[in-house]
C-alpha cells in the first residue's frame, strides 16, 4: 500500500503517486536525486494565503519530501521560510535548485519582497545545507540582482545551478524578462557564471525564443549524448542541443502534457532521468471549476529517442501490482464483436462502442488497442455509465494528431479539455495505461505520450471502448487496483 507519513487523507488523493499535504498545496517542485533517495523540494503555502493578494506575498516556504520508490513518502521539515520585513526574501521563498559541490549542498532561490510602495521585486538568494534536511541561510543574501540596463526588476526568478565543463565555470539560468519588448515577446533566460560558487557575474541572456512572456523553472541537464534544456509557460516545454552552449533545436512535439502537469523540472543520474510536476487543483471542486496554482505532485520517466527527442512512460514503480477481477465484457450494437478475450469494433462511417462492466471508479486499466489504417479517431470513456452519456472521454484523433481528455455530459459533447499533441504509430498498437484516483485521471499511451488532468462529477463503474471512422481491436484488458 502507498504509505505517505504524516499526512491525513483529503477529498484529493493522498498517496504516494499524486500526494498533497494536508491543508497545503503543492506548488513549483525543485526535485533533487541523491544517493538513492528520491528529494523533492516544493513551494507550498496554506489555505490561509490560498486567495492572498498580491499572489507573490503568499510567504510560500520550501516544503520537503524523500521517497526510495517513489511510492512511500516521508515529509521532512520545510527547508526554507521567509524572513521578517525588510528582508530580500519577506514575501516568499520562491522556485530555484538544489545543487551538490565537493560535498556541500547549495540551495539556490527566489527572494520575493515588496517595496513600500507596492511594487515586486525578485532577487537570488542562496542557502547551505551538509544533511540536505538543516539549511541556513546565507546572511550575504542577496548573491544576485537584476542589471537594470537589460532586466526588469519585477522578474528575476527561478535560479538554476550546473556545472559547464567546457567552460571550466559554474552557470546560473534566471527567469527574466526585457523590460521594453513587447509583453508576449520579452521574456528571456539571464546567464551567470562563476568560477567559485561566490561570485557571480552577468554574461548577459542565454536564451530566448522571442515568443513567450516568460521562460519559468529552467532546468538544463545532460541525458546520453544530448544536452535538453526545460522551461514553462503555459506548458512545459523543452529544447535540445549537442552542447551546454546550443544552439536549442525544438524537436516536432515541444510539449510535454497539458497545462495541468505545470512547471515540471527533472532528476536523476546517468542511466535514469524522471520528471515532476505539481498537477493543478480545481476550485470549486468540479469539473467545471477554475484552474488553480498548486496541488498535487505528479511523475513522469523520460526516454530518448534515436534522434534525441524525449518522450515520456509510467515509471515502474507506479505500475500497480495487484490485479482485481476481470471486467464483463458486452457488445450492445451490431458494430462490436466479443471474442478470445478481445473486442473488435466496427465502425467506418461513424460511431460505435462497446463496454467492459465492473470497472471500479478508481483503478489502473491496462489495455492494448491496435486501429486499422485509415481509421479516425478511438479511444475510451473512463468512469462512463451504463450507455456511454456521461463520464470522460480519452480521444485518440489520428486525423488531427491529438490525444485528449473530456468530460461528457448526457449531450455526448466535451467539456474541460485537457490536451497534447500525439504522434499516432505508421501501424500497429497502442497500449494504454490509464490510472484514475481520486479526481485524477493520468493516461500513458505507448510509445511515449502521456496526459493528466483533474475531473471530479463523474463515478461510473463502466469502461466504453469506442471507435469512429474506422475499425480497432482492444485487447489485453486488465484492471487493477490504483493504490498498490
Amino acid at each position: 500500500m502507498s504509505v505517505v507519513h504524516n499526512v491525513n487523507p483529503t477529498d484529493l488523493p493522498v498517496v504516494g503517486r499524486y500526494y498533497q499535504p494536508e491543508g497545503r498545496r503543492i506548488g513549483d517542485v525543485i526535485p533533487f536525486y541523491w544517493n538513492g533517495e528520491h528529494h523533492i523540494f516544493f513551494l507550498s503555502y496554506g489555505e490561509a494565503f490560498y486567495n492572498h493578494m498580491p499572489p507573490g506575498a503568499r510567504r510560500t516556504p520550501w516544503g520537503h519530501l524523500v521517497s526510495k520508490d517513489l511510492v512511500n513518502w516521508t515529509r521532512l521539515p520545510d527547508a526554507i521560510a521567509p524572513s521578517e520585513e525588510e528582508a530580500p526574501d519577506s514575501g516568499s521563498c520562491a522556485t530555484g535548485a538544489i545543487f551538490e559541490h565537493a560535498g556541500r549542498f547549495y540551495l539556490y532561490y527566489t527572494g520575493r519582497h515588496f517595496t513600500r510602495e507596492g511594487k515586486k521585486r525578485e532577487v537570488i538568494c542562496q542557502a547551505f545545507s551538509d544533511d540536505l534536511v538543516t539549511w541556513t541561510k546565507d546572511p550575504a543574501n542577496p548573491i544576485a540582482v537584476p542589471d537594470p540596463s537589460i532586466y526588469g526588476l519585477e522578474n528575476f526568478r527561478d535560479p538554476f545551478v550546473f556545472r559547464n565543463e567546457e567552460a571550466g565555470e559554474f552557470w546560473m539560468l534566471i527567469t527574466a524578462d526585457f523590460p521594453n519588448e513587447v509583453r508576449t515577446r520579452k521574456g528571456c533566460l539571464a546567464l551567470l557564471a562563476s568560477r567559485d560558487l561566490e561570485t557571480w557575474e552577468h554574461r548577459g541572456p542565454f536564451w530566448t525564443s522571442r515568443t513567450r512572456h516568460q521562460h519559468e523553472c529552467p532546468d538544463v541537464f545532460q541525458f546520453g549524448d544530448w544536452w535538453y534544456m526545460f522551461y514553462s509557460d503555459k506548458r512545459t516545454n523543452y529544447r535540445y542541443s549537442r552542447t551546454p552552449n546550443g544552439p536549442w533545436m525544438a524537436p516536432p512535439v515541444p510539449t510535454l502534457d497539458d497545462t495541468w502537469f505545470y512547471a515540471a523540472k527533472t532528476s536523476g543520474d546517468e542511466k535514469r532521468r524522471l520528471l515532476f510536476a505539481w498537477l493543478a487543483t480545481k476550485a470549486p471542486t468540479t469539473d467545471d471549476g477554475r484552474y488553480e496554482w498548486g496541488g498535487s505532485l505528479a511523475c513522469r520517466e523520460l526516454k530518448q529517442n534515436p534522434d534525441g527527442t524525449l518522450y515520456t512512460v509510467l515509471p515502474e514503480e507506479h505500475r500497480s501490482t495487484r490485479q482485481i477481477a476481470a471486467p464483463k465484457l458486452v457488445a450492445p450494437t451490431g458494430e462490436a464483436e466479443i471474442g478470445d478475450g478481445k473486442v473488435t469494433i466496427r465502425s467506418p462511417y461513424g460511431f460505435a462502442l462497446a463496454f467492459a462492466r465492473d470497472v471500479p471508479a478508481d483503478a489502473q486499466t491496462r489495455l492494448t488497442i491496435t486501429p486499422q489504417v485509415g481509421t479516425r479517431a478511438f479511444g475510451l470513456i473512463l468512469r462512463s455509465d451504463a450507455v456511454g452519456a456521461t463520464g470522460y472521454a480519452l480521444r485518440f484523433d489520428v486525423e488531427r494528431r491529438i490525444m485528449s481528455i473530456a468530460s461528457i455530459d448526457h449531450l455526448g459533447e466535451p467539456r474541460n479539455v485537457a490536451s497534447q499533441p500525439w504522434l499516432p504509430p505508421a501501424s500497429g498498437p497502442v497500449d494504454l495505461v490509464v490510472t484514475c484516483s481520486g479526481s485524477v485521471i493520468d493516461a500513458f499511451a505507448g510509445p511515449g505520450s502521456s496526459l493528466i488532468a483533474r475531473f471530479h462529477d463523474y463515478r461510473g463503474d463502466n469502461l466504453g471502448l469506442w471507435v469512429e471512422d474506422g475499425e480497432a481491436v482492444f485487447s489485453e484488458l486488465a484492471v487493477f487496483d490504483p493504490l498498490v
